[in-house]
């Protein structure tokens, strides 16, 4: 895996620059999803409405806590860089 810096000194390879520098943060982010499963047995006459309740209803009950990371799940998120202050 290459980091930022190893980035930039692969683009700076070739090129006629200064040698001046400043220092820049490069904050990256990712979304990622957490799921919790259960296997419950339930009559057969639980209609379709009525195993929605009770999904949401778990939904409200369940201490995210008991959930696990989804690691398919992978979304890029917000990712930039700042310039940092020099004095």
């Amino acid at each position: 895996m290459n980091n930022a810096q190893t980035i930039v000194n692969e683009r700076k390879q070739g090129k006629h620059l200064s040698g001046k520098t400043k220092q820049v943060t490069i904050h990256l982010a990712a979304l990622t999803r957490v799921e919790y499963s259960e296997t419950v047995e339930v009559p057969v006459e639980f209609d379709k409405e009525l195993m929605e309740e009770i999904v949401l209803e778990t939904y409200d009950a369940v201490d995210g806590g008991e959930y696990n990371d989804d690691m398919d799940f992978w979304e890029k998120g917000n990712c930039y860089y700042e310039e940092k202050n020099n004095g």
